[in-house]
């Protein structure tokens, strides 16, 4: 007899558990750092910027995953910092621990854990990137 598909991704409520989960966000950037969350900035309390978020529920609010692929459509170089240290993002941009992305390039990160230990800032002024979180297919079985 055949087992009912899954109801929910929720783990241990179903017979299968999707750890794949990858999902798209977009965010403008500034000169100033800004750490990616797997969060939109723009949806509604108590989940966006109306709820009055700040990079502490950045944190609290990542998306895990082992890879970050990110588009730089800003019209200027963007900045990427990446820190697994495990202080998520780090707020530190030294300039030799850095990645340059192009204008209309994209780029993958990869060896993490969770989207919030990437951070980005712009060259010169304001654009807007796009990123996905997801995980890679040679990623180890548990």
């Amino acid at each position: 007899m055949a087992t009912s598909p899954p109801k929910s991704n929720e783990q241990y409520t179903s017979t299968y558990y999707n750890q794949n989960q990858c999902f798209s966000f977009s965010r403008e950037l500034t000169t100033a750092l800004a750490q990616l969350s797997g969060q939109d900035p723009n949806a509604p309390a108590p989940y966006g910027t109306a709820a009055g978020v700040t990079g502490i529920v950045a944190v609290k609010h990542g998306q895990p995953c082992s890879e970050v692929v990110i588009y730089n459509q800003t019209g200027q170089d963007v900045y990427i910092y990446v820190d697994t240290s495990g202080n998520y993002g780090g707020q530190v941009s030294r300039k030799d621990h850095r990645l340059r992305v192009g204008d209309n390039t994209e780029t993958t990160i990869r060896g993490l854990t969770n989207v919030n230990q990437v951070s980005a800032h712009t060259h010169t002024g304001n654009g807007k990137i796009y990123y996905r979180t997801q995980f890679y297919s040679s990623n180890p079985a548990r």
